[in-house]
């Protein structure tokens, strides 16, 4: 008896404990125009000259109405890790909305890595995330 209610223990603070987190940013990416099938489908690798339509979820929204996105391409043949700024834009975002939609192109192969930062924080993303443009 007390074998099964330590498994039951163990289980029940598995789900508790090891769930994903829901308040954390939301960054996800897709060949197809997003929409609510579309959203939670990620897709990492693209076409040169592909169209990447990607969304931004937040949970908790946006505390500004001002971010920066920055798309960085790193660099392979650093041993260290070098990176190129691909693209930069900075938007404005309703605040009582908790999403961002848009698309961009990547004509070039390589890696690149999305980052959004709020107006005053360039310094530190609060969101990430990395896609491949490959033929």
């Amino acid at each position: 008896m007390k074998k099964i209610v330590l498994i039951f223990i163990l289980i029940f603070s598995c789900f508790l404990f090891c769930g994903c987190d829901k308040t954390k940013p939301y960054l996800t990416f897709n060949a197809e125009p997003i929409n609510t099938k579309t959203v939670y489908e990620a897709q990492k690798i693209f076409k040169p000259n592909q169209t990447v339509n990607f969304a931004l979820l937040m949970p908790k929204g946006f505390k500004q109405e001002y971010i920066r996105m920055q798309i960085i391409k790193r660099a392979d043949n650093i041993p260290y890790g070098g990176a190129t700024i691909y693209m930069a834009k900075d938007v404005f975002v309703d605040v009582n909305k908790k999403f961002y939609i848009d698309k961009f192109i990547i004509r070039q192969e390589g890696c690149y890595v999305v980052r959004f930062f709020y107006g005053n924080k360039t310094y530190k993303p609060f969101i990430e995330n990395v896609l491949w443009v490959k033929n």
